[in-house]
């Protein structure tokens, strides 16, 4: 579920599957009423988005896309459609930008362009699959992680690289399998 920056529409995804529902309030304490649901996924939607400006939405799923809706009219913007080669885990909205991060199935930590529906910047691990990913608000850094290699990894998306651990070159910046803990 994604919440519109001026608080007046919300947005849910896999209602069931494949399906949003935008919802939306005339004011503040208003009731909430539906705008549309679309079924335009074929398979589950993982993270959803609404732009800083509020006239945007995203879906990510899992059957290899990101759409992007035009808010007012339900529409869903097909030529902006971010195409991957699988299925699309995690979601990020750069602060300030015209601008998203994906990781899909792949592994692979993307830089999208919004506008154009085009990849800025491919990023990657190794061998190591990035399943999720989290931005700072204000430094053009990026965390991700990996549930099977329980690594946190630190990302300077200017450089289009991994920042490593600044006491173990080589190594994530949080290894949680020699913590012990949960990513």
């Amino acid at each position: 579920m994604a919440r519109q920056p001026a608080a007046r529409a919300v947005q849910a995804g896999s209602i069931p599957v494949g399906r949003c529902q935008f919802w939306a309030r005339t004011s503040e304490n208003g009731p909430w009423t539906k705008r549309f649901q679309r079924h335009n996924h074929s398979r589950r939607i993982v993270p959803t988005a609404f732009l800083p400006d509020g006239r945007k939405a995203l879906t990510a799923s899992l059957d290899n896309t990101v759409a992007q809706w035009d808010v007012e009219t339900g529409e869903e913007l097909t030529k902006e459609v971010l195409k991957h080669p699988g299925g699309v885990t995690s979601l990020a909205l750069m602060p300030g930008a015209m601008q998203a991060l994906t990781t899909c199935d792949d592994g692979r930590l993307r830089l999208w362009d919004l506008g154009n529906a085009a990849v800025v910047s491919e990023m990657t691990a190794g061998d190591n699959a990035l399943q999720h990913v989290a931005v700072s608000r204000d430094d053009g850094r990026a965390l991700t992680t990996n549930a099977v290699d329980r690594f946190v990894r630190l990302w300077d998306l200017g450089q289009g690289r991994e920042i490593p651990h600044p006491e173990r070159p080589g190594t994530a910046m949080l290894d949680f399998s020699i913590l012990g803990g949960l990513v």
